[in-house]
C-alpha cells in the first residue's frame, strides 16, 4: 500500500544518506591518508638529507681538520664534536668545559682567549680569535677560532655556534712567506731594486715601499698615470714603445729611462718585467723589477767622456799613435 511504498522509500533514501556519508568518510579517509603518506615522504627525505649533510660535514672536518662546538646559553653546557675532542686529544666521552678548554691553551695566549671568551658569553659578541693550543705531548697546534650567536624570536642568545680550524701548515707557511718576503726586500734594497705590479684591467699599480724611497714619492698614486707623472719628457716615447712592443708580443719588457723626483733631482731607472697573459693569451698583468742605475749611468758618461777627450787629444797629435795588439793586430791609428 502506499504506506509501506513510504517507508521503503524512507529507508532506501536514508541507505543512499549513509553510503553517500560512508563515501564521503572514505574520501576524507584516503586524503588525509594520501596526505600522510606524502608527509612521511617529505620526512624522510629529509632525514636523508639530514644523513647526508651530517656524512659531509664529517668528512669536511675530518679532511679540513675542522672541529664544531657549541655552548648553551640556557644550560651553560659545552659541546663538542669527535673531531673536537681529537684535535684538543681529549678522551673520547669526556664532558668539555669552559675551564678544561682554557686550560689546553698557551699560557701566553689564555689571557687574549679568555678575554674574547668573556665578550662573548657576557656581551653575546661572534667570535674570530687565533691562538696556540698546547697539547699533553708538548705539540703546539695552531687554531683559528670563529663562532656565532644565535638569537630566538625574543632577542635572548640561544646558543653560541663555531668551529676550530687547525691552521698549523698556514701559520708556518705565513712565517716562511714573511721572511722570504723580508730576506727579498733586504736583497732589493741591498741592490737598490724594487718590485712593482700592474694589473691592467683595473689599472692599479702597486710597487713596495723600497720604490718610495728610489723615486722619493711618499704617496704613490697606485696607478699607471701616477708612475708615468714621473718619466722624464725626453723618455717617454722610448718607454711607451717598449711597453706597445711587450704588449703586443708578450715579450718582457725592458727599457731604461729617467725618472724626476719631487725634488727635481733625475735617477736613471732599468726596468725589467714579465708579461702575465690568461688562458686565451692576452696580457692581464706586468710583474716587474726597477733597478736604480743613476750611479752606473754617471761612470759611463764619465767614461765615455774621458775617451772622447784621449781620443781629441791623440787625434790633434801630429805623430802616428798606433795600438798594436799581442797578436800583431792594429786595433787603433790616429787620423794623422
Amino acid at each position: 500500500d502506499a504506506d509501506s511504498l513510504a517507508r521503503r522509500i524512507a529507508e532506501l533514501e536514508a541507505e543512499v544518506a549513509e553510503l553517500r556519508a560512508e563515501r564521503a568518510a572514505a574520501a576524507d579517509d584516503g586524503a588525509m591518508l594520501k596526505t600522510l603518506i606524502e608527509e612521511l615522504a617529505r620526512r624522510r627525505a629529509v632525514e636523508e638529507q639530514l644523513r647526508q649533510a651530517e656524512e659531509w660535514l664529517t668528512l669536511a672536518q675530518e679532511a679540513g681538520r675542522v672541529a664544531a662546538y657549541t655552548f648553551d646559553f640556557r644550560t651553560g653546557t659545552l659541546d663538542w664534536s669527535p673531531s673536537t675532542m681529537a684535535l684538543y686529544g681529549f678522551p673520547q666521552g669526556e664532558q668539555p668545559t669552559l675551564e678544561r678548554w682554557l686550560g689546553a691553551i698557551h699560557p701566553e695566549d689564555r689571557p687574549a682567549v679568555q678575554a674574547v671568551a668573556d665578550s662573548a658569553l657576557q656581551h653575546f659578541a661572534d667570535v674570530d680569535q687565533r691562538f696556540r693550543l698546547l697539547r699533553a705531548d708538548g705539540s703546539i697546534h695552531w687554531i683559528q677560532d670563529r663562532g656565532r650567536i644565535h638569537f630566538d624570536d625574543d632577542g635572548r642568545p640561544v646558543r653560541l655556534v663555531g668551529i676550530n680550524i687547525d691552521v698549523t701548515e698556514l701559520v708556518e707557511l705565513e712565517r716562511r712567506a714573511i721572511e722570504q718576503g723580508e730576506r727579498l726586500r733586504l736583497a732589493l734594497a741591498a741592490g737598490r731594486n724594487a718590485c712593482w705590479d700592474w694589473d691592467l684591467a683595473t689599472g692599479a699599480v702597486t710597487w713596495d715601499s723600497q720604490l718610495n724611497a728610489l723615486t722619493g714619492v711618499a704617496d704613490f698614486g697606485g696607478s699607471f698615470e701616477s708612475f708615468w707623472a714621473l718619466v722624464h719628457e725626453e723618455d717617454k716615447p722610448r718607454v711607451q714603445a717598449a711597453l706597445d712592443r711587450a704588449l703586443a708580443t708578450a715579450e718582457d719588457y725592458t727599457v731604461e729611462f729617467r725618472m724626476i723626483r719631487p725634488d727635481g733631482s733625475v735617477r736613471w731607472t732599468f726596468t725589467q718585467a714579465k708579461v702575465v697573459c690568461d688562458e686565451q693569451g692576452r696580457p692581464v698583468r706586468l710583474v716587474g723589477i726597477d733597478s736604480d742605475i743613476t750611479e752606473t749611468k754617471i761612470a759611463q758618461n764619465a767614461l765615455l767622456e774621458s775617451r772622447l777627450f784621449l781620443l781629441s787629444v791623440l787625434g790633434a797629435s801630429p805623430d802616428c799613435i798606433k795600438v798594436i795588439e799581442a797578436d800583431g793586430t792594429l786595433s787603433y791609428m790616429n787620423a794623422n
